[in-house]
């Protein structure tokens, strides 16, 4: 390699790459919050109501986007007939063992399938990240979280990717484990997570190079990879909107798009009618009380339990005051918000609902 690294130098330029797009992982957290179906309208003591429809639209959305199997294609276009049939033979040769083969090994690994974590990425997320290679052992796919993948591309299309980083957070017990192991003996590691920031890039010869840092020090050293002719990561949006800056400074938010995205706004604002209809629901059943009384003794919640006894003077009585009457109005517009989600999503009918407009 032409030039020296210190893991300082490779920490700092993999975190400028994070920071980038650091818009882009905002919208991260809040779609994945929207499909995990978080409660914001959480209060102490207060009713509160989050719909199920952003998990039920993501789940069939999954489930449809997920195939059986891998359709491994060559390209037949310049190969003659018999060459193609050959093509073809071994096409599914590379199905059925390469593909089935990376599998197993995630399910021997206690992980969810290579596919169904794509899929996943792409639906929640609205980006993919994928290390892979071949090599003479076979097939090799890690599914790497797009939220941890920070790319910087060329202009030029035929360069594509120029470095990439991958940053995720290791425990303090894990991180001491494997510095130890790495040979650095006697470090104070004091913080809960660290991060190890993996950074690759194309050193001055033009070669694929590789350098990893953890807690200032070099998990692996820079070495370029000769093997490979480009960078062996395929990350990329999926859906969005097409401005690259030129319209919107933060057009990071919406470079890919997550498949909640486009109800963002009806999710939240129908959750939060729904959450103030049950409170006035809860309102109304549980009435206010007015006390007459010209004795001392003031009555308290706990006496207007079940089986409660009053007593009281000539004059003196307990009345309930009527609350105001809940507008009809709300359940319409909660209908119209239903109404809404049906656009940026899947019908209601495959779901088994046909009340709603088609």
């Amino acid at each position: 390699m032409g030039y020296e690294l210190s893991p300082s130098s490779v920490s700092s330029r993999a975190a400028t790459l994070g920071r980038k797009w650091a818009d882009r992982d905002r919208k991260f957290r809040d779609w994945y919050k929207i499909i995990k179906l978080e409660d914001k309208m959480k209060e102490e003591n207060k009713e509160s109501f989050v719909s199920n429809s952003p998990r039920t639209f993501y789940n069939l959305a999954k489930h449809l986007l997920t195939p059986k199997y891998i359709p491994h294609k060559f390209p037949y276009e310049e190969l003659d007939l018999q060459t193609a049939d050959e093509a073809k033979l071994l096409a599914q040769q590379f199905e059925r063992y390469g593909w089935k083969r990376l599998e197993r090994l995630y399910k021997k690994g206690g992980r969810q399938s290579f596919i169904d974590r794509i899929a996943a990425h792409i639906l929640t997320l609205g980006w993919y990240s994928v290390y892979a290679y071949v090599d003479e052992r076979g097939l090799h796919a890690e599914v790497w979280n797009p939220a941890e993948v920070f790319p910087e591309y060329s202009h030029d299309p035929e360069e594509g990717l120029l470095e990439v980083s991958h940053i995720w957070r290791m425990p303090r017990r894990a991180a001491q484990y494997q510095m130890s192991g790495l040979g650095y003996t006697g470090l104070n590691l004091t913080q809960s997570y660290y991060n190890i920031y993996d950074y690759w890039f194309y050193d001055d010869t033009g070669t694929v190079s590789r350098a990893s840092t953890l807690a200032g020090k070099w998990y692996n050293e820079p070495q370029q990879m000769p093997q490979f002719d480009t960078i062996p990561i395929l990350v990329g949006p999926v859906g969005g909107l097409p401005d690259e800056g030129t319209l919107d400074p933060h057009f990071m938010q919406t470079f890919g798009e997550g498949c909640v995205a486009v109800n963002e706004g009806v999710y939240t604002n129908s959750d939060r009618l729904a959450s103030f209809l049950q409170q006035a629901v809860r309102d109304a059943t549980e009435p206010k009380w007015l006390e007459l009384s010209q004795g001392g003794q003031i009555l308290t919640p706990e006496n207007f339990k079940s089986g409660g006894i009053f007593r009281g003077e000539p004059g003196d009585s307990v009345n309930s005051l009527q609350p105001p009457p809940i507008p009809v109005e709300l359940q319409q517009r909660l209908f119209d918000y239903e109404q809404k989600k049906q656009e940026g999503s899947f019908s209601p009918l495959l779901y088994g609902s046909i009340q709603f407009k088609l």
